[in-house]
């Protein structure tokens, strides 16, 4: 006796019954569990192929994020040396050309500048994936850290003639933490709100104590994210909107690398945005060492 398999109305095979003990003859009821039998099998089989090829699909996905870190890794690297080359020679010129190429010489000069940003980037990506950029925990003060990241962007501020400011700092706040890839991780923001901000408008950042933690944001009155795009912004290569980024710029790596460098400390980072009027994203920082490991569980487990 034998019954086919389906699911889904496609055959995927047959079962089939060979014989019955002492040659007895086949039965309503042996039919019957044969059918049950069959159906469960299609499932089951069915449910196998869906695996292996899911498994499969992982595999090719795992092997396509290799070589793209691969890529990136051997990038950064092999034009670090030659773009060094340039800025170098670059910026000598700089010093002693005429007045009639010295504009000129200001655009080779920024626009090096800008790809050693994207190197850097690139670089930081790497360390981060590979799992080779480590936490070198110290005492923080985290009030003259943001005033120097803000003070840094006072002059691409003014070109755009944006106004950067920092609310008043009530009181001291520190915390244990890595004083440089904190700052990594607020360049990347005042400078994503920069670039998102058109002429003419306000960037602000505050600093603020809460219990257990920093609370640091920067708020913006730019073109704001549209409510679909704010999950996927923290992505890697995640670009919002690919006119946007054509006409602003931008590699769609600074909000990923602030996200690593948050979640590294057993931070949190968020963004709340409404498109035309502006984003605000922040990020706490646990306290202390103790409070992070804390932290992590508490958000690992949410």
């Amino acid at each position: 006796m034998a019954v086919p398999l389906f699911f889904k109305g496609k055959p995927i095979g047959v079962m089939e019954a060979v014989n019955k003990l002492y040659k007895a003859h086949y039965t309503e009821e042996d039919i019957t569990i044969l059918e049950t039998l069959a159906t469960q099998a299609s499932v089951a089989i069915q449910n196998r192929r869906l695996l292996d090829d899911a498994q499969e699909a992982y595999r090719k996905i795992m092997e396509l994020d290799r070589m793209k870190t691969d890529f990136i890794a051997i990038t950064s690297h092999e034009l670090r040396t030659p773009l060094g080359v340039i800025l170098g020679h670059a910026s000598l010129l700089q010093d002693c050309i005429g007045k009639e190429h010295k504009e000129e010489m200001d655009i080779i000069v920024r626009n090096s500048m800008r790809l050693k940003e994207i190197l850097e980037q690139f670089a930081n990506i790497d360390k981060l994936e590979q799992g080779l950029s480590l936490l070198h925990r110290t005492r923080v003060s985290i009030g003259p850290l943001v005033k120097e990241v803000v003070e840094s962007f006072q002059e691409a501020a003014n070109e755009k003639r944006i106004k950067i400011k920092i609310d008043p700092i009530q009181t001291q706040i520190f915390i244990e933490g890595d004083m440089e890839k904190i700052a990594i991780a607020l360049r990347n923001l005042v400078k994503n709100a920069l670039t998102f901000t058109n002429e003419g408008g306000q960037v602000k950042v505050k600093v603020e104590q809460v219990p257990g933690y920093a609370k640091i944001s920067v708020t913006d009155n730019g073109i704001g994210i549209p409510v679909e795009e704010q999950e996927k912004i923290f992505e890697r290569f995640y670009q919002v909107e690919k006119h946007l980024t054509r006409r602003h710029g931008g590699m769609g790596l600074g909000l990923s690398i602030a996200r690593d460098v948050v979640n590294m400390h057993g931070g949190r980072i968020w963004v709340d945005s409404v498109e035309g009027k502006g984003s605000r994203f922040t990020f706490i920082l646990p306290t202390n060492a103790a409070q992070a490991a804390a932290a992590q569980r508490v958000f690992q487990s949410s």
